[in-house]
């Protein structure tokens, strides 16, 4: 009797449609990490946006290229003052990234502690309500909050490259970024992330 086999043909159309199957199980089993990976893209793209507007104000609107040192018109100004802080953050944001607007605190992020994605609260954890706001055109929230100086010593840090906790030393301030606004999961490391700004840019 002749035995019949499976065509090179038939075969191939077997791994093909196991293939279409188990990307489709696949992608059913881990719809959190496919969330969660977008948002950290979403997050490095937007860190990349920052740097860069920060930069260029480092390199042509301070004074000997350090941020205490703001050349706004003819005049130079340190950070120290609330009214210069707002002064430095329009220059960093509003006149480098597209579409970014002045924005009021969403209500859902007042008083909220930045946890992170274990849900625990960093030491001497900053307040989302302590930073002033800025939204872009995909509803992303930026904060910035800068010190009187350039000299303070951040506790941690959760930088959207390379998400980690650490100590920066000579910081001028902080920048907040929600890359999907106050929706969840609101973790830091995810969707959130805190940047210093340092004598000499960003870190």
């Amino acid at each position: 009797m002749k035995q019949k086999a499976f065509t090179l043909y038939e075969t191939l159309i077997v791994f093909i449609v196991i293939g279409i199957i188990s990307a489709i199980l696949l992608t059913a089993m881990r719809p959190g990490n496919i969330r969660k990976e977008a948002l950290q893209k979403a997050g490095k793209d937007m860190y990349i946006q920052i740097e860069y507007a920060t930069m260029k104000v480092v390199t042509a609107n301070t004074k000997n290229g350090r941020l205490n040192e703001i050349i706004n018109g003819a005049n130079v100004f340190s950070i120290a003052t609330a009214s210069n802080q707002s002064t430095l953050a329009d220059t960093i944001f509003k006149k480098h990234i597209k579409g970014l607007r002045s924005s009021s605190l969403p209500s859902s992020y007042t008083n909220t502690a930045l946890s992170d994605e274990a849900g625990t609260i960093p030491d001497n954890s900053l307040k989302v309500s302590s930073f002033s706001g800025f939204q872009a055109k995909n509803d992303s929230y930026f904060g910035v909050k800068l010190h009187g100086n350039c000299t303070t010593d951040e506790t941690y840090l959760y930088h959207p490259v390379v998400p980690s906790k650490k100590t920066q030393g000579n910081s001028c301030g902080q920048v907040f970024l929600d890359v999907n606004g106050p929706d969840l999961p609101n973790k830091l490391g995810i969707d959130q992330y805190i940047v210093s700004l340092t004598l000499d840019g960003i870190r």
